[in-house]
């Protein structure tokens, strides 16, 4: 296998500043950097294998593609592309997935030339988050600082780490060292890493906007149906998704079920259990997302006392005419 790259013509007698590769069992990874100018271009390389000491006489050419620079990808994103694998410098699994660590989501951002990459972690089988900080870095470094520190998503149960690494990272991985949160104790026996996503894969947040908000209160008898709806547009030929959410304190929220939880308006039956707060979380498939203001919906309230004469009345306080009372008495029971 050819794991040397030297970025200049074979017929050059000095490659010493050839590039190593990274052999990752079927392949060889090389990073290599040329000036902007050479985009939309041909570079002359030439191979070589460092095992037989030799270099391929054969004349080659690499394309460059056309390339965005960070100031031109500002704010750009790439959602749901990381995984956590065992680097590939680790001795026995180099390259493949790194099972103690799954992703349920995650995020990276351009910003200031830099990635910001976000992570969100699914806990253990035992309900519990196995790693409460990780380090950026190399497992062999003596020291391991900046720590970042994991913080819970109660309303998603998922643990989210947030760090920033060079530009240059973007399609290559970034070696990390997860801390156990019962031992206190680093995580040094394998080589770890998170795989980025290339900027071929980063896209410009579109924007999304609420026109009509779900109507601020709603009161509704037991067993009659509600619906609340939302009015939203988004980018051009981007579609839509929408999901209902449920709170019966307003602190905690949790996703609404049924087909019409989906979808703009949301339909369900009124009960005790089902009087509370909505919300609606709008999102495309770039990773946008606004969630609309809250609606309240209850039961009605039963109406005010007066005088002394018992009524049967309506829950709008109108007397019940087919249950008429024309006299009535009360009287006190002793205990």
């Amino acid at each position: 296998m050819f794991d040397r790259l030297y970025l200049g013509a074979a017929t050059d007698e000095d490659k010493s500043n050839y590039v190593q590769g990274t052999n990752t069992g079927s392949t060889c990874q090389f990073t290599i950097q040329v000036p902007i100018s050479a985009k939309n271009s041909w570079i002359p390389v030439s191979v070589g294998r460092s095992d037989k000491g030799t270099w391929s006489e054969n004349l080659l050419w690499m394309s460059i593609p056309d390339v965005q620079t960070s100031g031109e990808k500002e704010d750009y994103q790439a959602n749901d592309g990381v995984t956590a694998i065992y680097g590939s410098d680790d001795a026995k699994k180099p390259g493949q997935a790194y099972s103690m660590i799954k992703i349920a989501a995650s995020k990276v951002v351009v910003k200031g030339g830099a990635l910001q990459v976000s992570v969100w972690i699914q806990p253990a089988s035992s309900g519990s988050f196995t790693y409460d900080a990780i380090y950026i870095g190399n497992r062999n470094d003596e020291t391991k600082e900046p720590i970042i520190l994991g913080e819970v998503d109660t309303e998603k149960n998922l643990e989210k780490f947030t760090f920033t690494v060079p530009l240059e990272k973007a399609g290559g991985e970034v070696s990390f060292v997860p801390r156990n949160g019962r031992t206190q104790k680093w995580s040094t026996s394998s080589s770890l890493a998170f795989k980025l996503p290339a900027m071929d894969d980063f896209v410009k947040p579109s924007e999304i906007n609420i026109t009509t908000q779900p109507k601020q209160e709603t009161e509704a008898g037991s067993g009659s149906s509600v619906a609340l709806s939302v009015e939203a547009s988004g980018e051009e030929g981007i579609n839509l998704n929408y999901q209902w959410q449920f709170s019966a304190d307003g602190a905690t929220w949790a996703d609404c079920t049924g087909v019409t939880a989906k979808t703009a308006t949301y339909t369900f039956t009124m009960s005790l259990e089902t009087a509370g707060k909505y919300r609606c979380i709008v999102s495309d498939a770039t990773g946008t997302s606004v969630t609309s203001s809250e609606a309240v919906v209850k039961l009605p309230e039963a109406p005010v006392v007066t005088g002394n004469q018992v009524k049967v009345v309506k829950s709008n306080g109108a007397d019940f005419a087919m249950f008429k009372t024309s006299e009535s008495k009360v009287v006190k029971m002793m205990n």
